[in-house]
């Protein structure tokens, strides 16, 4: 099973990365994320997305990953590192409705 931090080789391509995106669809389908380790003009590769079978495994836990909590041990609402945008002079401003010269627009 490939998980988060995988080197990873595509088995039709032969390009090797890190998996660093996992998404699985309502179907069944799961499509990974590779970020290639190579560079081109001293930039990184963009990503690229692979059926899962399509890849291999070529070393388990090659990058380490953040830890995932769980939902019930994730904090919720806002930091308390962060300032209110009401109470630092932010002014609020109201949404007002689309018109055309005439009236409202239907």
């Amino acid at each position: 099973m490939i998980e988060l931090g995988d080197r990873v080789k595509d088995k039709i391509t032969g390009l090797k990365g890190i998996v660093v995106g996992i998404t699985n669809y309502l179907y069944g389908c799961q499509r990974i994320m590779v970020q290639p380790e190579e560079t081109k003009d001293g930039k990184p590769v963009d990503t690229f997305y692979v059926d899962a079978p399509q890849l291999e495994s070529v070393k388990k836990g090659a990058v380490a990953g953040r830890t995932i909590q769980a939902e019930e041990d994730r904090p919720h609402g806002p930091r308390e590192d962060a300032g209110s945008p009401l109470t630092e002079g932010a002014v609020r401003h109201q949404a007002k409705p689309a018109t055309s010269g005439k009236g409202f627009l239907r």
